[in-house]
């Protein structure tokens, strides 16, 4: 049981809540053949070879197992106390009342699909694009559409990052679903799939079926998506190729020197010259730079863009050339990698509202 406990422990720490008020959520269950551990909206179950139910103190088994200990067991034989014995050593508790811990959600469970490690890795590629605002709890997860294709959106109303294709390699299979799969879960998938995860959801619940037995149970996100494709330009009237390192490295720049609240930075594209300024007037600081762009069709441009927002669009860009396509300084752009990038993945930011010029009869 040693290894399946090590295995476990890693899966635990990024479940088990460190402050709960709830004190049995701050044990590990063993119940039936199985040990878990949740904090009310994640459930982490595998199994082990131990029959008995109990619990224990998830920072005293913490504790044990980083001695690295040759061996360990549980020795039920007090009424009222659990005592740990492993190699020459032994701890003991107070014994909780599992019957206390959550039970595993009672309900009926339908297939959405088998993803492969490249569908995770590009849903975990969005997580940057997400919400932290609690009272839109949509934004907090990424959208899912498997109605035909495997494909996602990430946004949080000032960024957006959508994937055509999840499935570029043909190794998942899916069955049709659209719903938002919450940020947690995104952020935990990485590191416990190898090859697939099986995937299955439920009125309240996902579940996903990983290797050595472990399932996750991760409850649904309340809420109903934006409709994110009003915001994306059918078309597009102009386009210019950027030098993506180059234009990070002066987005940066200009973050020093900028509006700490709005973060705000002027860019003007004139035929192959693009020109970035700042223009900070509660310091009365001023700030300039410019880069050669690889003109491809359109018009000039005049546009405001928060530069953090920026940053995080060009960060979301693995190649280092990038079209950037645009009708005004009023709609959306939009940033595509050139080049076979898998997933097929659109980065797109919003403006900000420029002042309006005054007018030339003053």
């Amino acid at each position: 049981m040693l290894q399946e406990l090590i295995r476990f422990l890693a899966v635990a720490e990024k479940v088990v809540p460190r402050n709960s008020t709830i004190e049995v959520l701050r044990n590990i269950a063993f119940k039936d053949g199985y040990v878990l551990a949740t904090d009310l909206e994640l459930i982490a179950r595998m199994p082990v070879p131990e029959t008995r139910s109990f619990l224990i103190p998830f920072g005293i088994l913490k504790t044990v197992l980083k001695s690295k200990p040759a061996s360990i067991d549980f020795d039920l034989s007090e009424p009222n106390r659990i005592k740990i014995n492993y190699d020459n050593k032994s701890v003991s508790f107070p014994r909780g009342e599992v019957t206390d811990f959550p039970n595993l959600p009672e309900t009926e469970f339908q297939p959405i699909g088998e993803w492969s490690k490249e569908a995770v890795m590009l849903l975990h590629s969005q997580l940057p694009y997400l919400s932290n605002d609690e009272l839109r709890p949509a934004l907090n997860g990424v959208y899912l559409n498997q109605n035909g294709s495997f494909s996602s959106c990430a946004t949080d109303g000032h960024v957006l990052r959508a994937i055509s294709d999840m499935d570029p390699a043909h190794s998942c299979e899916f069955q049709e679903y659209c719903g938002i799969l919450p940020k947690r879960v995104i952020q935990l998938l990485p590191r416990l799939v190898r090859e697939t995860v099986s995937v299955s959801f439920s009125e309240d619940y996902f579940r996903f079926e990983l290797e050595h037995g472990l399932t996750l149970y991760m409850r649904n996100v309340e809420g109903t998506y934006p409709d994110f494709a009003r915001v994306i330009p059918k078309e597009f009237a102009s386009s210019v190729e950027v030098d993506v390192v180059r234009l990070r490295n002066l987005t940066e720049a200009a973050k020093a020197f900028a509006n700490k609240a709005t973060m705000a930075s002027l860019f003007e594209i004139n035929e192959d010259l693009l020109s970035i300024k700042v223009e900070n007037n509660e310091e009365d600081v001023r700030w300039e730079s410019s880069m050669s762009v690889g003109h491809i069709s359109g018009e000039r441009l005049r546009v405001a863009m928060n530069l953090s927002y920026l940053e995080k669009v060009l960060d979301g860009i693995e190649g280092k050339q990038a079209l950037w396509r645009y009708n005004d300084g009023n709609t959306a752009s939009v940033f595509v990698e050139t080049g076979d990038a898998p997933g097929s993945s659109m980065n797109l930011i919003m403006p900000i509202r420029l002042p309006k010029e005054e007018d030339e009869d003053g």
